[in-house]
């Protein structure tokens, strides 16, 4: 046993030479492959060639390095670098900054769809933007919820959740009336539909669900129905003599792919899996384990570290693939919050509004000392991982947002390159994600 685990391990981490490939297409236009880069697990776009997709005027300052854009009677900011915009002279922020690539400014794809309102539908390694709006059409009953019609292929975000309320966000969606439903059987005290403009310069349907505190909501999409289940809520149980409690995070998910490998994988379905292997081995030895989603939904990144911090878990572990134009690269990386207390001010601002300075100064200490606990964290699961045989490429600091927003240790780790090819094709191996589930689950375990 000890030699196949060595042999899949060898597998797992082999070197090999290809190309990454992911198609994006604007307005059902093929984007050329240079206009666009993936950048870890994050997909950017070339701003020009959106731009001029969708018809929007711009103006590119070089002294200052920002790019206006006006659409749908609005404007928008953007600054090289830097997670902050303006939107009609307003203060916002977008989770990944815009970058200049080969001299030409390039935005990240999600976060700018969001912003203009622009629909996304991914699918067999496609990314499609369409500007073209989907209407709501009607709803229909099922025997555990709704479902809702739309006259084209849409996808949601999670944009807030908590154990008894869910917003999701319908981009690229219009309603023509708004809709109150309730259903004391299914325990839905109301799903409320309505058009909304917040922080976007185009409408969006978004969805309000609330259910009474024993039921749980499900929510899914194929192509244009949007499916709203629920189901009686499964109590974790919470015996005294459990270890600590771990919240897990499936990076991406729903309309995020994350990054796609040169054969089609998505990072999404296979960080959700190796998620629910952690999760079970965990659970397994009396831990208390939550994951941050548990199908195919996107939940916003600053949701996921909200649900961490109100679990009040004492560990945080956000799990990826990564991505890299040199298909040989290889390898897993650690990241823990790269400590600024400039920076989690303003974070912590974005999470909470206007707070007094005496409440700042104890968070600002608290997340002080969760991000050193999360350094040393991340260099111990290194060193477990070295031990089981994986490489190892680098631990160092970064402001993700899903470890800056947490109020507890948190580690991020990508567990390899999904474009290198050879570790793609293991990948698909149930026994070599069992693997990698048991080695991250024994790194966890050596913390506590």
């Amino acid at each position: 046993m000890k030699n196949t685990k060595w042999i899949l391990l060898t597998l797992l981490l082999c070197i090999s030479i290809s190309s990454f490939s992911v198609e994006v297409y604007l307005l059902e236009n093929k984007t050329p492959s240079e206009k666009y880069k993936t950048l870890g697990d994050i997909l950017y776009v070339h701003a020009v060639t959106l731009l001029d997709a969708i018809g929007a005027r711009y103006e590119w300052n070089n002294a200052s390095k920002t790019l206006v854009v006006n659409w749908n009677q609005n404007s928008i900011l953007f600054s090289n670098n830097s997670q902050t915009v303006s939107i009609n002279n307003s203060p916002g922020y977008i989770s990944n900054e815009p970058l200049i690539l080969d001299n030409r400014f390039f935005l990240p794809l999600l976060e700018t769809c969001k912003l203009f309102g622009l629909r996304i539908v991914t699918r067999e390694g496609q990314v499609h933007v369409f500007s073209e709006i989907s209407h709501l059409l009607y709803y229909f009953g099922i025997p555990d919820g709704y479902a809702f019609n739309f006259q084209l292929p849409v996808n949601f975000v999670i944009s807030e959740q908590s154990e008894e309320r869910l917003l999701l966000d319908v981009y690229g969606s219009k309603t023509n009336r708004d809709w109150f439903l309730t259903n004391a059987r299914l325990g839905i005290e109301r799903i409320q539909v309505i058009n909304s403009t917040q922080d976007t310069l185009k409408e969006f349907i978004r969805f309000e669900i609330v259910v009474k505190p024993d039921r749980q909501v499900i929510v899914t999409q194929e192509n244009g129905t949007l499916w709203i289940r629920t189901q009686k809520r499964v109590v974790t149980d919470t015996a005294v003599n459990s270890k600590k409690k771990i919240v897990i995070d499936p990076g991406h998910g729903g309309i995020d792919p994350g990054a796609i490998g040169n054969h089609g994988t998505y990072e999404k379905n296979v960080v959700l899996s190796l998620s629910k292997a952690v999760k079970s081995l965990l659970e397994k030895n009396d831990y208390t384990v939550y994951l941050t989603r548990e199908n195919d939904v996107f939940v916003e990144l600053k949701q996921r570290a909200i649900f961490a911090n109100n679990k009040e878990a004492d560990l945080f572990v956000s799990i990826h693939l990564n991505s890299f134009e040199d298909a040989s690269v290889q390898g897993v990386e650690l990241y823990y919050y790269d400590w600024s207390e400039e920076s989690y001010k303003i974070r912590l601002n974005r999470l909470y509004g206007a707070l007094s300075e005496e409440t700042v100064k104890a968070k600002v200490q608290k997340k002080l000392l969760a991000t050193n606990q999360s350094r040393r964290y991340a260099e111990n699961i290194r060193d477990t991982l070295l031990k089981y045989g994986l490489s190892i490429r680098k631990v160092m600091p970064d402001d993700f947002a899903v470890i800056a927003y947490t109020e507890i240790p948190a580690v991020l780790i990508e567990c390899g390159y999904i474009s290198n090819p050879n570790f793609e094709r293991e990948l698909q191996k149930p026994e070599v994600l069992t693997l990698l589930a048991e080695n991250i689950a024994k790194s966890i375990q050596n913390l506590f």
